[in-house]
């Protein structure tokens, strides 16, 4: 396990509580562990830097406490968060705001969102995300994804990228789109 991840471990879950994070390395999260984003965090991300995440990612942002993901230096895009999963494995991400990123290569894989899910399944509530700097702001490969009262704004590209999935939303906000 990545050094700058094991204070946050507990068992089999990284666990990031309520604060200020830099990451300034990539970081791959071992397959199976679980990571949570509690409300109230927040996320700088240096340039060209991502986090892969090998198994569930919860979170647990509000309206009043969102999670906030940004590039540490606001000319200059981060990488990627990327799940991979397993066909079963469990995306639940709410009250997000997360803006900045753009692409990467990571084990192997070529990641076209700045917030990329391989084979999960993914439920996106209250979230802002925008700004991508690359080709998709969001981008679900091989699963599923509902979606309820997000916004997604100025991107790139694609705002939503949805291949070989099924997806679902109701309440879905799109400014500046070139598709859904």
């Amino acid at each position: 396990m990545d050094s700058w991840l094991k204070p946050f471990a507990q068992g089999d879950t990284i666990r990031f509580v309520r604060g200020k994070y830099l990451i300034d390395h990539d970081i791959v999260v071992p397959r199976g562990m679980s990571v949570i984003l509690e409300k109230g965090s927040r996320f700088t991300i240096a340039s060209g830097r991502s986090l892969l995440i090998n198994g569930p990612l919860t979170v647990q942002g509000t309206g009043v406490n969102p999670v906030f993901i940004r590039p540490q230096d606001e000319g200059l895009p981060y990488g990627v968060i990327a799940v991979h999963g397993n066909g079963r494995t469990v995306c639940d991400i709410r009250g997000v705001r997360m803006s900045g990123g753009s692409t990467a290569w990571l084990a192997d894989r070529y990641h076209s969102g700045m917030l990329t899910f391989m084979d999960c399944q993914v439920s996106l509530e209250n979230c802002t995300i925008g700004g991508s700097k690359g080709e998709d702001a969001v981008n679900v490969k091989r699963g599923s994804i509902q979606m309820l009262d997000c916004s997604f704004e100025e991107g790139q590209d694609d705002l939503v990228d949805i291949d070989r999935s099924t997806g679902a939303g109701p309440w879905l906000h799109l400014h500046r789109s070139n598709r859904w």
